[in-house]
């Protein structure tokens, strides 16, 4: 997946989340949420500075939040859907970033979610001039 992150952008506003987070890209994350009433997985893409979450873990997070463009986002949907044996999976076309991340705690229950997709989906950032 390609981050394509603009120069500025706008928060939506404050939101908490559950997350497994999945890959790592210098100061950025990327996790996996299920997001809505229907048991879908979503990419979310948190920027937090130092070593807080690992990967292969579940946390519950916060944070402002703005959507952002990004390529590859449903090859890698249908890809982490098969893994999970989901027949149905919502289509993505803007990813949640996340900034002025807080972290909350830890959530063990999706540790092993986080197990199994990690490394599964590679994040690359694309500054947009």
């Amino acid at each position: 997946m390609i981050l394509l992150l603009p120069k500025m952008t706008k928060a939506l506003g404050r939101e908490s989340i559950p997350v497994a987070v999945i890959n790592e890209s210098g100061l950025f994350t990327l996790a996996v949420s299920f997001i809505g009433t229907k048991a879908s997985p979503r990419f979310v893409v948190l920027r937090i500075k130092g070593s807080e979450l690992k990967v292969s873990k579940g946390y519950l997070v916060s944070g402002l939040k703005a959507l952002v463009e990004c390529r590859g986002v449903e090859e890698d949907t249908v890809k982490v859907a098969k893994m999970l044996g989901l027949s149905h999976v919502t289509p993505q076309r803007r990813v949640p970033l996340f900034f002025d991340v807080e972290v909350h705690s830890e959530v063990p229950e999706l540790d092993p979610l986080a197990n199994k997709l990690t490394n599964v989906v590679s994040l690359e950032i694309k500054e947009l001039i």
